[in-house]
């Protein structure tokens, strides 16, 4: 992925594709068609950066000419990219405006839940663990248990 003019190499463990698909397929029979989930797919975010987020929740719409410029939410899988994706990220994504980011720590077994962006920042991070439930500010309604999520470590 581009990232401020450079391409970062990503790499995909097999438990980072577990917490993708169990996040894809959850929020695509919740939102319906309501907004529309992209995985692993670009966003126009700037003239030196395309980030490919985990998952992006964005406008329902058709992209065929262009990749989507804005998001509701994006969420990264984190397990080596903790580092990156808890600063060059967040600071990417509230630069360009992007209303809530998800981390889904998979070692930690937790998601931290960046909101409110403020001149390149944000302003609120609170972190989720087990037994706790979190929802999405623009869809409220959509609701991810931690314990749920991460129930496949305990076997």
């Amino acid at each position: 992925e581009l990232l401020y003019g450079r391409l970062v190499p990503m790499t995909i463990h097999p438990p980072h594709s577990h917490f993708v698909k169990v996040l894809t397929k959850l929020f695509v029979i919740a939102l319906g068609d309501r907004a529309d989930v992209l995985v692993q797919s670009p966003i126009a975010s700037s003239d030196d950066s395309e980030p490919e987020p985990d998952l992006s929740i964005v406008p329902a719409a058709t992209y065929f000419d262009d990749h989507p410029s804005r998001a509701l939410l994006i969420i990264e899988v984190a397990d080596s990219t903790l580092k990156k994706d808890r600063t060059v990220k967040a600071q990417l994504y509230a630069e360009t405006g992007v209303p809530e980011y998800w981390i889904v720590d998979g070692n930690g077994a937790a998601i931290e839940v960046y909101s409110q962006p403020i001149d390149g920042r944000y302003s609120s991070v609170v972190r989720y663990s087990a037994g706790q439930t979190v929802s999405p500010t623009a869809f409220p309604d959509i609701v991810v248990s931690l314990d749920a999520l991460f129930s496949v470590r305990s076997r």
